[in-house]
């Protein structure tokens, strides 16, 4: 069905003219340096959390590891950003930049996870 092909397709559509990074959350850079740097698991913690927003207790499953350690992560990932993902329009615009990621990651080198500028 095309909605589940609706985040890619607009990426797509942004990529033929433009470059993927220029549309994604400037908060994803300093995530993944941030993990880089500490060796921490932030990213997939928020991926897991924003897909699963509505129920924990099975982005922590998918992540295997517990409901509290998913809660320390998010948490830690306000303290440490102040980004507020209470709201609705901040989730949608991580979940958007996390496709175009993804998107970026498979045209360019699967092993690169930046956001180049």
């Amino acid at each position: 069905m095309y909605e589940d092909y609706l985040c890619e397709h607009i990426g797509k559509i942004i990529s033929e003219q433009n470059d993927l990074a220029d549309f994604c959350h400037p908060f994803f850079q300093k995530l993944i340096v941030y993990d880089n740097a500490h060796k921490t698991s932030l990213l997939p913690t928020l991926e897991a959390y924003l897909q699963y927003v509505d129920t924990p207790n099975i982005a922590a499953k998918t992540l295997f590891i517990h409901r509290n350690t998913l809660f320390y992560r998010i948490n830690r990932i306000h303290e440490l950003f102040e980004i507020d993902l209470s709201d609705g329009d901040i989730r949608l615009k991580l979940q958007l930049t996390l496709h175009f990621l993804k998107l970026k990651t498979q045209r360019d080198d699967p092993k690169d996870q930046s956001i180049e500028r």
